[in-house]
């Protein structure tokens, strides 16, 4: 028998309290021992002329909404006249994935977006962060993501949506935490607008 729940935030902490009427919850980031050293590093300098590779890594599921990454291209390509990609890495719900490469598919972005349909061990997933410049988060819920942390030791930018702690964790980075889409397509087009 558990005497203690143990979150990643507050926001977890608050809704397990809520929702399941638990006295017991305690937030404690117990994953990641170095977080401030990882926050510090250094965002990798990007070339704003040179073509912006975006990335996702983890589970292929719904609640991931990986549509929006994908609307997210399609606004900076075929909007906006940019030349962004996108690399979605991960294996999960095959029916899904089925439906995000036909989203791909009508707005035309065959040669933009890439999908990798194989899990990577958690001892190799640098070697996906180093080839990306900006890992996105568009989840409709999270604890952390961890996800986002792993992706700054290498140097990646990181941008989603205020989900889990991400608020918590990045709120003194521009264009990181955004409230909805449009938020978010606002903030992704001025990073990408930044001068060289």
């Amino acid at each position: 028998k558990f005497n203690k729940i143990i979150v990643f935030n507050e926001e977890q902490k608050i809704f397990w309290n809520d929702s399941l009427g638990l006295s017991n919850t305690i937030s404690r980031d117990i994953l990641i021992s170095n977080e401030n050293q990882l926050l510090n590093l250094k965002e990798r300098n990007i070339t704003f002329n040179d073509e912006i590779i975006f990335g996702y890594l983890g589970r292929i599921s719904r609640e991931k909404n990986l549509e929006d990454m994908i609307l997210l291209i399609d606004f900076l390509n075929s909007k906006n006249n940019k030349k962004c990609k996108l690399i979605i890495q991960g294996n999960g719900d095959l029916e899904y994935l089925n439906e995000l490469e036909l989203l791909v598919i009508k707005y035309d972005l065959s040669n933009f977006v890439t999908f990798k349909k194989e899990f990577i061990s958690p001892i190799k997933t640098h070697a996906f962060y180093q080839n990306i410049n900006v890992f996105l988060v568009t989840s409709k819920l999270e604890g952390g993501p961890i996800t986002a942390l792993e992706a700054t030791a290498p140097g990646c930018y990181v941008m989603g949506y205020n989900i889990g702690a991400m608020e918590e964790r990045f709120r003194n980075k521009q264009f990181i935490v955004n409230q909805n889409f449009e938020q978010l397509c606002v903030s992704t087009l001025n990073f990408v607008n930044l001068p060289a």
